[in-house]
């Protein structure tokens, strides 16, 4: 199984929280007899990516670590949580293939900005939190997943903060504006520290410059472990970078024609023939997050 979406979106809160369910669930009861949280971020080969698991799983395995990772495994019922598949090559994937195809109690929940193709794997889209309704009453957006989240958040960053009537419109129209997505919520709900939640959104609604880029930053150096998450422009920095040069030249043509475009203006413009394009496209499809249209 797959947890899909951009960068920012919760994958890997989401997967440590099936984790701990799984691990505390009995075997006996249908849980699993291990459960196992293998971080990917730095790994790029299948040569990484088994010594990574083989680590996970304890020392009496990191020596000759595809062996021994089988042997670990067999006859037992084992979650493997694998985090951060995005950045991995085709020889990657194809070793993850292999341990499914040689291990029939194995389940891996993976988490990436792209999906990973693999027979049998079911992906579960991780897009935005609920979000509250243009309008809504203030019990009503004290409820929404998205406001909660920002709420929080503001009062780990000032705790004097509270949702009431002179902001809960600004809070409303803030969640809305980025998407339910949690991280560059919760860079925005640190930001009330200097700024109100009004002024907040009037900098972010601003026409010039990138200011949702520029804004929704982490402020102190060191803030988090994991540089992609500093920013929303290292977030969208680290998904550019796994583009291929089509890719990259698709995307700026897109960013420049109106919609709906003509596939063969599209081609022209990007300097790709049309197939190339083609391809290009629906590689790319699984890293972006699609819009309500679709």
């Amino acid at each position: 199984m797959t947890l899909h979406g951009p960068g920012g979106s919760g994958k890997t809160r989401l997967a440590v929280e099936v984790a701990r369910a799984a691990a505390a669930a009995p075997s006996a009861r249908g849980g699993f007899d291990g459960v196992y949280f293998v971080p990917l971020l730095a790994c790029e080969s299948a040569a990484q990516v088994l010594q990574a698991a083989a680590d996970a799983l304890g020392p009496g395995v990191r020596a000759a670590p595809r062996p021994r990772l089988l042997a670990a495994l067999e006859q037992r019922r084992v979650l493997l949580v694998l985090d951060n598949l995005e950045q991995l090559n085709a020889e990657a994937d194809r070793e993850i293939a292999t341990w499914l195809a040689a291990l029939p109690q194995l389940h891996v929940l993976a988490t990436s900005r792209r999906v990973l193709g693999l027979d049998g794997e079911a992906i579960i889209e991780q897009e935005g939190l609920a979000l509250p309704p243009t309008g809504a009453k203030l019990d009503e957006l004290a409820a929404s997943p998205a406001v909660a989240l920002f709420v929080d958040r503001a009062r780990a960053a000032r705790a004097d903060f509270h949702l009431g009537p002179r902001n809960a419109d600004a809070v409303g129209a803030l969640v809305r504006r980025v998407g339910g997505m949690p991280l560059a919520i919760e860079l925005a709900a640190s930001r009330v520290r200097s700024l109100a939640p009004q002024h907040l959104l009037h900098r972010l609604a601003e026409g010039t410059g990138t200011p949702t880029l520029d804004l929704l930053a982490r402020q102190r150096s060191g803030a988090s472990p994991d540089v992609r998450h500093a920013s929303m422009r290292a977030v969208i920095a680290w998904s550019w970078r796994e583009l291929d040069p089509g890719q990259v030249a698709l995307a700026q043509c897109l960013a420049v024609l109106a919609a709906p475009a003509d596939e063969a203006v599209v081609a022209g413009v990007a300097g790709l023939s049309r197939a190339r394009a083609r391809a290009a496209g629906h590689a790319a499809r699984p890293r972006a997050r699609r819009g309500d249209d679709g």
